[in-house]
């Protein structure tokens, strides 16, 4: 499992299966960023390293 897949998988542990994830497209430098969209919102995930995703799947 690379890094952007451990990433989702910790994103899809926090909502019900309907769910449309997403990454902007821009030019430059940037930390992964995610876009979650439910049938009434929307969020916007940012990891700063890698390390913060695999702290935070190990403790869901």
């Amino acid at each position: 499992m690379n890094v952007s897949e451990k990433y989702l998988d910790f994103i899809k542990k926090l909502y019900s299966k309907d769910i449309t994830i997403s990454q902007p497209t821009f030019v430059g430098e940037h930390h992964p960023i995610y876009i979650v969209e439910t049938t009434n919102n929307k969020f916007i995930y940012r990891f700063s390293s890698k390390d913060c995703a695999l702290k935070n799947i190990k403790k869901i």
